[in-house]
């Protein structure tokens, strides 16, 4: 029986609401089926679906979800009832009529859709009020994509889905062979990672280690155009380059304080993976600022309430996130700003906090040399330095040459295209007093001259 409670919250008073679940299969069916790709991720493509004369069966509904995968539904009232079997009778039918199924996804959906299917990971989903321990043992011996998902419904308002197991699935076999495109620089899948650096691979590894820590219930999926991590849906999907990785994560951009070169918000982009929210990981730096990403999406997308982020908040979260050494580095940041800037911008992010110094020179303008994030990270601001307001580092050998001088701190090292975009250095680099000394001075001396050209 399933330990999960759900409790109504009144004047400080709580009370246990009463769950239930349908003695009959078809109300449950129609209520899924109605909200099939928001509760699942998985888009209808028939129900009751006839399995012909020679199976002399019917499945319950038909799908294919985020990752293209084939998906059977099927939805039991009693926990004596033998769904396993059912299902696995269906996918040894589905797996012998692809043909027929590409067909249905060509009629319900496109002809992209159904060019696209991923045949390698076909699942079955059984719904049901309860499973008994023999179901859940049964689904760990089985090396097929079964997933047994339990639910209870609250009033009219509330259901619950609780994914109580699932099969780690076959190999991939029957993956069709991909042609050749213009993005060369990538390979394909979980095979790629074979070509790519030792980093590359180190990084995975890590990154792999951190999201399967979240939760007993996160699955890995290797699919033919990436990697997916899931729980009942993606909630992060991997593609593999030969330096680097690019992650796709299932937040709203909306919600995160985008940063030029690491976040990006694909909506409106064509891209492989689910999430539209893209993160190019380069490095265990980029590696460790991903996290918060990928956990506010293990967490279904919960967002900090709205507002600025306070110098407490921004100081608290440096600290549990980078070490007190860090926070310590960024207390001094403030204070020099609150000496020198005529104020301090503090970020609205509902994930990553941030602040910069702000200069008002008598213009619309105002100049801001630097801006320091809760994940441990100096954004350098050259594309705001190169408008003619902030004269004279409008000129880009002006921008160069502060690059160079930021570059002769121990440990950094900015490219030289980073002069017309806002590259990025460890906070913990400053951590140094010296180092920090130096940043400082450099950073002074660059508000002189433009206060000076004003």
């Amino acid at each position: 029986m399933s330990d999960i409670k759900l409790f109504s919250l009144t004047s400080g008073k709580a009370a246990e609401m009463r769950g239930m679940a349908s003695d009959l299969e078809k109300p449950l069916q129609t209520l899924i089926e109605g909200n099939l790709e928001p509760l699942l991720g998985v888009r209808f493509l028939a129900t009751e679906y006839s399995t012909g004369k020679t199976h002399s069966g019917r499945i319950d509904t038909l799908g294919l979800d985020e990752n293209n995968s084939p998906v059977i539904l099927e939805y039991k009232r009693s926990s004596g009832e033998n769904v396993i079997n059912q299902g696995l009778f269906y996918l040894d039918w589905l797996m012998d009529h692809k043909a027929e199924f590409e067909h249905l996804v060509r009629k319900q959906i496109d002809t992209t859709a159904a060019e696209s299917v991923e045949w390698s990971s076909p699942r079955v989903i059984c719904v049901a009020a309860n499973f008994t321990k023999y179901d859940e043992h049964a689904v760990q011996q089985i090396s097929r994509n079964i997933e047994l998902i339990r639910y209870r419904q609250f009033g009219s308002e509330f259901l619950l889905l609780e994914l109580v197991n699932s099969g780690a699935g076959k190999p991939a076999s029957t993956t069709k062979p991909i042609k050749a495109t213009a993005k060369t620089e990538t390979a394909y899948g979980i095979s790629a990672l074979a070509t790519a650096n030792q980093e590359t691979r180190d990084l995975f590894s890590s990154l792999e280690g951190f999201v399967l820590s979240l939760g007993d219930d996160v699955q890995r999926k290797d699919l033919k155009l990436y990697t997916a991590f899931k729980r009942i849906r993606n909630f992060v999907t991997v593609e593999f380059y030969k330096d680097k990785v690019l992650l796709h994560v299932s937040l709203n951009p909306d919600d995160v304080e985008l940063v030029e070169g690491f976040t990006r918000d694909v909506r409106t982009i064509g891209h492989w993976g689910t999430g539209d929210l893209e993160v190019w990981v380069r490095n265990s730096f980029d590696l460790e600022r991903a996290k918060p990403l990928i956990q506010q999406a293990f967490d279904g997308g919960q967002v900090r309430a709205e507002g600025e982020w306070t110098e407490e908040a921004v100081l608290q979260t440096i600290e549990e996130k980078r070490g007190l050494d860090e926070a310590n580095t960024a207390k001094q940041l403030i204070e020099w700003s609150k000496t020198h800037a005529q104020k301090i911008n503090w970020g609205k992010g509902s994930n990553d906090g941030s602040f910069c110094p702000v200069f008002e020179l008598g213009d619309e303008y105002p100049f801001i040399p630097f801006r320091v994030y809760t994940y441990g990270s100096v954004e350098i601001l050259f594309n705001r330095m190169s408008v003619r307001q902030n004269a004279p580092f409008d000129a880009p050998e002006k921008r160069l040459e502060l690059l160079r001088q930021l570059n002769e701190i121990p440990g950094i090292n900015l490219s030289t295209d980073g002069i017309n975009r806002r590259p990025s250095i460890p906070l913990g680099l400053l951590v140094n007093p010296q180092a920090l000394g130096k940043f400082i001075e450099i950073v002074q001396s660059v508000v002189k001259e433009v206060k000076k050209n004003s």
